[in-house]
């Protein structure tokens, strides 16, 4: 049974600093305190980006600039978000999946599996979600009932693990690690598939370990270590038909995750490490502006949003010629509340000291598009106000009072 999730979400409002400019590459970060977790994973679509992690939490942001972030009535860690078929799907630990039209509203939806779920792609009208240390394979065509794909792993291996998979070129590419200390060594593997449900494997490494693969402009890019259990060394591999792979020089780095942008192919991991490439084969170290690890990367219209360690955020543009640094000014519901008393009827509490005779109030949709404003008298910690009707829905309310703007989240339902 599909359970609703009730959110509580803040909206994040940033100040901005101006910086030096650096490389090619300009980058703007934010760390969204309060909420401070881990964000492992984003995606785009809908003209929304979408970011989750540690702890369920789920960020939500129209510009990449001003978040709203969410405990999605979990805890459970969100490993994965992607967007397809008009709806974004999320997965977890202990087989959590989370399924959301607009990124706002979420449901818990049945995945029949307690196994941690490490990845999800949508292709071929098909959800395919990935796993291990039990190594899973599960897909959807809705996103709610979800079904065991038909792959057995090699049995050369113990402890394997399925850690990431990608839609391309009309096939499914995944690709995980096995091996144990005990074991004495580890290994890489390669599947496809063209339906979700039958797999071939296509490679199979000695000691290697791989982390993540993606693919822009036919290149497949993997990412992974070599000789794990000796002294491991990290590797950018990159293919045009999920067969030949070729190694190339990671200069050392962790890398996690990797995006296209401006005719570059742009790879983030630990310590704000990044590196870019023209061709795929060669590529360049470049300065992030950041220590922090850095677990995901998407381009959505026009922009690079980056995800990592503590809830940071970066934001940039290759035609960008600043650079800022954002931090985090105020959380908005915080200092005020808001309530739909009827579907005309809007009570808001203020929660902070800031003295004003008027405050003007604005309804705003989750898109940011203005329904209505007025201003009105202030006197107390509470204004009732009359608005036009509405219907059911989620929608943001702003304030506004000597030159200071706080926002709320706000659910209707008639």
């Amino acid at each position: 049974m599909t359970m609703n999730l009730i959110f509580r979400i803040t909206i994040l409002i940033i100040s901005v600093i101006t910086s030096s400019s650096f490389s090619q590459i300009n980058w703007t970060w934010q760390q969204p305190l309060p909420q401070g977790k881990n964000l492992h994973s984003i995606t785009y679509g809908n003209k929304r980006f979408i970011a989750v992690g540690d702890s369920g939490i789920v960020a939500f942001s129209i510009d990449g600039k001003t978040w709203l972030h969410t405990f999605a009535g979990i805890s459970t860690r969100l490993n994965s978000v992607t967007f397809g078929n008009n709806m974004f799907v999320a997965v977890g630990d202990s087989g959590m999946i989370l399924k959301s039209i607009d990124g706002v509203l979420w449901n818990r939806e049945v995945s029949n599996t307690l196994t941690r779920l490490n990845s999800v792609t949508y292709g071929n009208k098909i959800f395919v979600a990935v796993g291990g240390w039990d190594p899973i394979v599960i897909t959807s065509a809705d996103g709610v009932s979800w079904t065991m794909s038909n792959i057995v792993p090699s049995s050369e291996c113990c402890g394997l693990r399925f850690t990431s998979v990608t839609y391309a070129n009309d096939r499914f590419i995944l690709v995980g690690g096995g091996g144990t200390p005990s074991f004495g060594h580890r290994f890489g593997f390669v599947y496809t598939s063209m339906d979700g449900n039958v797999w071939k494997q296509k490679q199979w490494y000695n000691e290697r370990d791989f982390i993540s693969v993606f693919n822009f402009k036919n290149l497949n890019i993997l990412l992974g270590a070599f000789a794990y259990n000796v002294s491991p060394q990290h590797l950018i591999l990159t293919s045009h038909d999920d067969s030949s792979w070729n190694v190339r020089d990671s200069n050392g780095y962790i890398l996690r995750s990797a995006s296209y942008d401006n005719n570059n192919y742009l790879v983030v991991g630990d310590k704000g490490k990044m590196l870019t490439s023209e061709n795929g084969i060669s590529w360049a170290n470049i300065e992030s502006g950041t220590t922090a690890d850095l677990y995901s990367i998407v381009r959505g219209d026009g922009a690079l949003i980056v995800t990592g360690n503590n809830g940071i955020i970066g934001t940039a543009s290759l035609d960008d010629i600043s650079i800022e640094n954002r931090s985090l000014l105020a959380a908005g519901s915080k200092y005020i509340s808001a309530q739909y008393l009827t579907s005309q009827m809007l009570s808001i509490k203020i929660n902070d000291n800031i003295k004003s005779d008027h405050l003007k109030v604005t309804v705003y949709t989750v898109l940011g598009e203005a329904l209505f404003s007025t201003k009105t008298l202030y006197a107390s910690n509470q204004v009732n106000i009359r608005t036009p009707k509405i219907n059911s829905g989620v929608y943001v309310i702003g304030i506004e009072k000597n030159n200071v703007k706080r926002y709320a989240l706000c659910k209707y339902v008639e």
